[in-house]
């Protein structure tokens, strides 16, 4: 049999919302597909989902049971408000770096320019970064 495991992304945790039967017969082979359903409760008493999924890293197709590619956890650790702002501002930054060679030659020739514009990219990324963890 084959299922697949339905699935949601959540501040950067995929959780698995659902699983649904593909197929009678035959071995899972595509992303989140299991040879047997997911029988758990999905949610908690306020309606949170709380099993996690991820790639196993220790997976061996040679040896390893095919279910055993993924890592299913329930209720996984939430980092804390201080790792969250880490990632932000580090995110912030790599998407500034990226950035840097291009802001720099076109403001080059005027130093209070560069310095104007940096910032206000910086400011602008932050806004876009802001909005996009939102809708997470």
């Amino acid at each position: 049999m084959i299922f697949q495991y339905e699935t949601k992304e959540i501040n950067g945790n995929i959780y698995i919302t659902g699983s649904r039967l593909l197929a009678e017969r035959g071995q899972p082979g595509k992303s989140y597909e299991f040879g047997s359903a997911f029988n758990r409760k999905i949610t908690d008493q306020n309606g949170q989902f709380q099993w996690t999924i991820r790639e196993n890293p220790d997976y061996d197709p040679k040896t390893d049971h095919i279910d055993d590619r993924y890592i299913i956890e329930h209720n996984p650790i939430l980092p804390t408000p201080e790792e969250l702002e880490a990632e932000r501002q580090a995110a912030i930054k790599r998407l500034l770096v990226a950035e840097l060679p291009d802001i720099i030659f076109q403001n080059k020739d005027n130093p209070a320019v560069l310095a104007q514009a940096l910032c206000d990219r910086a400011k602008q990324i932050e806004v876009e970064i802001t909005v996009q963890s939102s809708r997470n």
